[in-house]
């Protein structure tokens, strides 16, 4: 048995996965949105990743493990 690293889609949605444990703290870590140099400065790119900031922020507790679902 494991820690599943996908957590936040899979255990978190009825299916035949079943949660044994609440959030681990140690395997906890930041989630960085990258995007090569080169491609940075376009304006798609920066809309991309301030529209994925947005939204990640919005789902932290959901995806940290705190919350079984989405509202």
């Amino acid at each position: 048995m494991a820690p599943l690293c996908c957590r936040a889609r899979w255990a978190t949605t009825p299916s035949s996965l079943s949660r044994l444990t609440g959030p681990i703290p140690e395997l906890g870590g930041a989630l960085w949105l990258l995007a090569h140099p080169s491609l940075h400065p376009q304006g798609r790119v920066q809309a991309f990743l301030h529209f994925m900031g947005k939204a990640l922020l919005g789902e932290r507790d959901r995806l940290e493990g705190k919350i079984l679902q989405a509202a």
